[in-house]
């Protein structure tokens, strides 16, 4: 067999892997409390499944708590215009689908600065890249309990990628979608304000409007979202009851025993995303979504299972192993960082050490801290059009 032969064979075996885990521990159910064959997706069909119904019929699903924006409808609409098993199978079909466009973007920004970009399946870093995005516990976790965070974490990173390609329609129209989940886009919309993108910011914000078309019509524009508001109010007071799913500082405090309002660490967010951009420490397009992902969920109201946009980091240091003297033992270092991150909590769950419960806020922490020690050091590379 040839050298390339082999790698192609490697390649894919690694990949198919890591989809084979998806698949198995995300939908099958390997690993799961009921075992296999007990697909999930709770909090599809209880939740989001239901408020497309209720938004059909003319309905108000905040009357039952639901807490995602009224953008939201028109999508849940489409999901849930048909029966639910049929309506379950689509879900799944449209996460697998932005999985593959997460991995096809990813890939594109760490060939941001190639000319001559490498096919899939000959080059290893590539995909072993593609294999940690697909294999990470966080898309298995997304899967399971049919939580919308692959969707709009595919939609965030479309939105950054046209942004970076100065194409603001398609990166406003991606915003959009994002905002359905704001937690997870609402550093990335106050650098856009900050770097004044108008024209992006209206396409958002008229896409907003139009994915909202059916509450806005019904309830009114400031009634929709006043329903929407009064339910997350009730729904944040309430998140106790689902500590040990939450992600972020204040849980990582709350822990040890000093409590911060959600509020504070959210305007502390805020405020780290107006001095990174005043002082210029995300200067290097390959790394300032991943800088401000992790900003929103250390300092935002996120869940351990949105930790998939955190992976849109991986290209900056795939990049950094090219360039590196000693590509090999950087590469080591990425990949045992991945795995201490996708490490089963559920198992440091068991423990009576605290702050192991929270190793993945540690591992953000730390790594956040050198994405930002270094960046006032590099000037950023020239983006070549992809």
């Amino acid at each position: 067999m040839s050298s390339k032969a082999l790698t192609v064979v490697v390649n894919s075996m690694m990949i198919a892997t890591a989809a084979l885990a998806a698949v198995l521990t995300g939908i099958v159910g390997y690993g799961r409390p009921q075992g296999a064959g007990h697909v999930s997706l709770y909090d599809y069909e209880y939740f989001f499944y239901e408020a497309g119904r209720k938004w059909l019929v003319g309905l108000n699903p905040y009357d039952d708590f639901f807490p995602y924006p009224p953008n939201s409808s028109l999508l849940l609409m489409i999901l849930s215009g048909t029966d639910l098993e049929t309506s379950k199978g689509l879900f799944l079909i449209l996460n697998g689908g932005c999985i593959i466009v997460f991995v096809y973007l990813c890939l594109r920004l760490y060939h941001l600065t190639r000319e001559n970009n490498p096919f899939l399946l000959l080059d290893f870093k590539s995909s072993l890249l593609a294999a940690m995005i697909i294999g990470n516990a966080a898309v298995a976790n997304v899967l399971w309990g049919g939580q919308t965070s692959i969707l709009f974490s595919t939609a965030l990173l479309a939105s950054y990628y046209f942004y970076i390609r100065s194409q603001d329609i398609w990166s406003g129209l991606f915003l959009a979608l994002a905002l359905i989940k704001p937690q997870l886009a609402y550093t990335f919309l106050l650098w856009l304000i900050l770097e004044k993108k108008w024209k992006l910011l209206s396409v958002s914000v008229i896409g907003t409007v139009l994915l909202g078309i059916v509450p806005i019509y019904h309830r009114g524009p400031m009634t929709a979202v006043l329903d929407w508001v009064n339910v997350l109010n009730h729904y944040l007071q309430g998140e106790y009851e689902t500590f040990w799913n939450l992600f972020g500082l204040k849980p990582l405090l709350q822990d040890m025993g000093i409590y911060i309002s959600g509020r504070i660490t959210v305007i502390i967010s805020l405020l780290s995303v107006v001095l990174i951009h005043r002082y210029g420490l995300g200067n290097d397009k390959a790394k300032l979504l991943g800088i401000l992902a992790i900003i929103g969920l250390l300092l935002g109201q996120a869940h351990q299972y949105d930790l998939v946009i955190a992976v849109s980091i991986l290209p900056y240091y795939f990049q950094r192993v090219d360039i590196s003297r000693d590509s090999l033992k950087s590469l080591v270092w990425i990949c045992l960082v991945f795995v201490i991150v996708n490490f089963p909590r559920k198992l440091l769950l068991l423990s009576d050490l605290r702050l192991l419960h929270h190793h993945r806020e540690i591992v953000f922490l730390i790594l956040l801290f050198f994405l930002l020690a270094g960046g006032r050091k590099e000037t950023g590379r020239p983006v070549v059009e992809a």
